[in-house]
């Protein structure tokens, strides 16, 4: 009797001819990706076995009230892994009275999401290509304005004019609407401040346990229906 596998994918690579990674698609396996984004990439490039999405969860507590008139930042631009991009967008986004903090090294994790909670609106800068991005799904929770350009792997859950801002990841595109965002007028603000709450609510790690729980469960008969 075979031993089911379970590989474990949180990143677009694994389907990238040029990946150590994707030389492992062709062996059958239960795939868990953390986003439909990552399931249909390594489906297409020919994975053996079922795949099966448990997309990324938070263990934060969920902002819910109006808080950013107590929020003594206007944007916090997450650079870390893009510390060029972000120095730019700070000088094109400084005006006089906008108060503006960059991150570009790496920093203790408390500390990384206490710049979002002090923050009215957040840019952040990911890599051109995510499996997830879960910042961006933080930033939801602690109730900063979300902006993050199209990254791939955020496309289920950041969704435009819902819950953040998701511009082409072209400098250009993500200054301006990084711009729209710190002048939204306050209903504005707090529609995509609803819709961000309500994101992290069904993403919490109660439900990625779940999820997993499910694939545990129904382990055999995923294993043999491949």
């Amino acid at each position: 009797r075979e031993i089911p596998i379970l590989n474990f994918i949180q990143h677009m690579r694994h389907a990238a001819e040029w990946s150590i990674q994707s030389d492992y698609l062709g062996r059958k396996a239960i795939r868990l990706c953390v986003s439909q984004e990552v399931a249909d990439a390594v489906k297409a490039a020919g994975s053996r076995g079922p795949t099966v999405v448990i997309p990324n969860g938070v263990d934060l507590p969920i902002v819910e009230a109006d808080v950013s008139g107590g929020r003594p930042v206007d944007l916090f631009i997450a650079g870390l892994k893009q510390p060029v991009l972000a120095a730019r967008a700070a000088q094109q986004l400084a005006a006089p009275g906008r108060s503006i903090e960059v991150l570009t090294e790496h920093v203790p994790r408390e500390e990384f999401l206490d710049s979002m909670r002090r923050a009215r609106v957040t840019l952040f800068l990911p890599n051109e290509e995510e499996g997830f991005y879960l910042p961006a799904l933080e930033g939801m929770a602690l109730g900063t304005i979300v902006v993050c350009p199209d990254c791939v792997g955020n496309r289920s859950f950041s969704l435009p004019g819902v819950n953040a801002f998701r511009p082409a990841f072209r400098f250009d595109d993500m200054v301006q609407d990084a711009e729209t965002a710190l002048t939204l007028q306050k209903p504005a603000a707090e529609a995509l401040r609803r819709g961000a709450a309500e994101t992290a609510r069904n993403h919490t790690l109660a439900v990625e346990r779940d999820k997993f729980h499910q694939v545990l469960a129904d382990l055999d008969a995923l294993w043999e229906s491949s």
